[in-house]
């Protein structure tokens, strides 16, 4: 008999639902959740990486495509500046420590599930007929002085599971246990419409920028607007400078307070050929730049902000400086790219150099005039910034591993590129994604946002462009709703191994739109019912039901869990 019935890998808010999903489904046995990072608490990048701002269509919550989990959490448990709870809020930011210990909440309500903090896969076990997981070793993690985070002195433990769940954002299981994951956008064709979209470098494949996300404070958002808008356009930011006001649930009226808590623009700032933006995005050799922002204040009536606008080019999310000289270290990081230790630190480092800080505080400065006198949140003499990287992408899980190849996007992946940007906006029409629905699991709603994968990318005739249509042309748009098939979840390669993390199985393009908060919870939620199926199946069975071959009829079933744990399986 086996430690766990499931064993789920990773911290973000996919991992943290597919764990609670998994505990709801089995009625003996624990649920193992493995949390990789140094902090201590549950929700990595959306809690302590800093990125409190949701990527969600629509702000009321009768928009929302991603019911489940997601609804739930993003709902119902806001505060406002008297500490009482406001159950009908529904704008984009949220307080990061608020939501840590809702998630802590959340799971601690789950008696069957054990959490392992501060802890990494250092290494793993199979079997074969079929091939499949069987144990992890786990050792402790802690951050250095130099910021990188490093292996504990100790013996590592070792936990037998039956499923297995990689919701990380490295996929460090998808990517070691035989499988067949690509790298980044390596599966683009070489070019499109004329132009070239990959280099030489790609023989690998570059992944999207990463951000750093960190603290302002000062700023000042313009006045309430008329009741009935939802959100305010600042005339100096063109029409891309949005500050949104907290809203009832219907999205239409503004609460009393009028309080401005989530804001994105800063075109004007960025675009300008003589601001302090240009010049500190010229001036650091392609490794750092300053995009359009979105931020959120840190809580209801918080002055301080987390802003997401320091993009760090050539950063390989697959590599974490403990595992150099074993076999967790990819053998082929583009060159010049930097692993995940390096990155932070060197940020962190950037933010802190006296001249770099004036340079910095210059360009937030630049974004609009709410920011005439917004500074950087300093404590203990350092800036404060995220406690991980904000990644945007890693690898993604390939059906066939010998098909591997640039130009396979469409031909190779569970969610293909035209399947993202042909689909049906409505639950009748027969856009690109239709076969999907008869076995979808979840239904994700997002743009395609696609961002830069190296400097060049955000410039047009030397000067810096607004949007995302700089890195791909066909890009833009997309905005419909997609079905996710459950295979997409799934590898042919190890039988018990579900993917609700940056490995799921589907291609760059499509996962440009998967990547956000709110559709990874979709992932996670699917996952985490699938492994508890699979898990309890197995419990009383002889016959074993892996995830990688359930049954059209097993799929079913699984539909009508999700179903009754309010997950939405059709697009509205």
């Amino acid at each position: 008999m086996s430690d766990y019935k499931v064993i789920v890998y990773g911290n973000g808010l996919q991992a943290v639902f597919a764990a609670c999903k998994a505990a709801s489904q089995i009625t003996s046995g624990k649920v193992l959740l493995v949390v990789p990072d140094t902090t201590g608490k549950l929700g990595g990048i959306v809690t302590v990486g800093g990125q409190n701002y949701w990527d969600q269509e629509g702000t009321a919550r009768a928009d929302f495509q991603q019911k489940g989990s997601f609804y739930y959490t993003f709902s119902d448990y806001l505060f406002d500046k008297n500490g009482n709870k406001v159950s009908d809020y529904a704008g984009k930011g949220y307080s990061t420590d608020t939501l840590a210990q809702k998630f802590a909440t959340m799971v601690g309500k789950r008696t069957n599930i054990e959490v392992m903090y501060r802890t990494d896969i250092c290494d793993f076990a199979t079997t074969g007929s079929p091939y499949r997981i069987t144990s992890v070793t786990l050792k402790g993690i802690e951050r250095n002085s130099s910021g990188y985070i490093v292996w504990k002195n100790e013996t590592g433990v070792v936990k037998t599971g039956d499923i297995f769940v990689d919701a990380s954002e490295e996929g460090r299981l998808a990517r070691m246990a035989n499988t067949s994951v690509t790298v980044g956008r390596y599966d683009w064709p070489w070019s499109e419409n004329g132009k070239q979209l990959l280099d030489g470098a790609d023989s690998t494949g570059r992944q999207q920028a990463a951000t750093l996300m960190f603290k302002i404070k000062g700023v000042v958002p313009p006045a309430a607007p008329p009741s009935g808008t939802d959100r305010i356009v600042d005339a100096n930011g063109a029409e891309w400078d949005y500050f949104y006001r907290s809203q009832d649930a219907s999205g239409s009226t503004y609460r009393s307070d009028g309080k401005c808590c989530e804001s994105a623009g800063g075109r004007v700032g960025l675009v300008n050929p003589n601001g302090p933006i240009k010049t500190f995005n010229d001036s650091h050799s392609g490794r750092y730049a300053f995009k359009g922002y979105n931020m959120a204040r840190d809580g209801y009536d918080s002055d301080e902000w987390w802003i997401n606008t320091l993009m760090i080019f050539h950063v390989d999310g697959r590599a974490n400086e403990r595992d150099v000289g074993t076999k967790f270290y990819p053998n082929n990081v583009v060159g010049g790219c930097w692993n995940v230790d390096k990155s932070w630190a060197e940020a962190n480092n950037l933010l802190n150099n006296t001249t770099e800080r004036t340079a910095i505080t210059e360009c937030i400065r630049s974004l609009g005039p709410q920011f005439t006198n917004a500074e950087l949140v300093i404590r203990n003499g350092k800036v404060v910034t995220g406690e991980v990287l904000y990644l945007r992408e890693t690898v993604h899980m390939s059906d066939v591993s010998t098909d591997r190849a640039h130009g396979t996007e469409d031909t190779n992946y569970h969610i293909t590129m035209t399947a993202s940007k042909g689909a049906g906006q409505h639950e009748n029409d027969k856009g690109t994604d239709f076969a999907y629905k008869p076995t979808a699991v979840g239904v994700i709603r997002y743009g395609t946002d696609m961002h830069p994968y190296k400097l060049e990318d955000m410039k047009v005739n030397g000067n810096y462009v607004w949007g995302t249509e700089y890195t791909r042309a066909s890009s833009a748009d997309a905005r419909n709703p997609v079905y996710v098939p459950y295979n997409a979840l799934t590898t042919r390669y190890v039988a018990n191994l579900l993917l609700p993390g940056y490995a799921a199985n589907m291609c760059s393009y499509a996962w440009a739109k998967a990547r956000v908060a709110p559709n990874l919870a979709v992932l996670g939620d699917a996952a985490g019912v699938a492994a508890g199926y699979c898990a309890e199946y197995n419990a009383s069975s002889s016959t074993k039901k892996w995830p990688y071959n359930l049954s059209s009829a097993d799929i079913t079933t699984l539909r009508s869990k999700l179903v009754s744990q309010d997950v939405k399986l059709t697009k509205m």
